[in-house]
């Protein structure tokens, strides 16, 4: 038998109903920060092994735009409705 146990009384559940630390944000936020550097580094070097270079950034802006005009046309989704591939 193991040597660790829950003590009696104890609640093995998270605790959502309380409110986030300040500390747990801070860490979320800095380890979100430090995952979208290291993909944009990633790509960067990436890009650059292969000889790419990016000659502008509208076709991003493009992408980013044409997103929002497609949500903003479909309306917000509800829960249980079926998502549509636009294929």
């Amino acid at each position: 038998m193991s040597d660790v146990a829950i003590p009696v009384g104890a609640t093995p559940k998270p605790k959502l109903d309380h409110p986030v630390s300040p500390v747990t944000v801070i860490v979320f936020l800095s380890v979100l920060a430090a995952g979208l550097a290291f993909t944009a580094y990633s790509l960067y070097s990436d890009m650059q092994d292969a000889g790419v270079q990016a000659v502008s950034w509208l076709p991003f802006k493009k992408l980013r735009r044409g997103h929002v005009i497609d949500k903003a046309k479909r309306g917000p989704v509800a829960a249980g409705d079926a998502i549509e591939c636009g294929r």
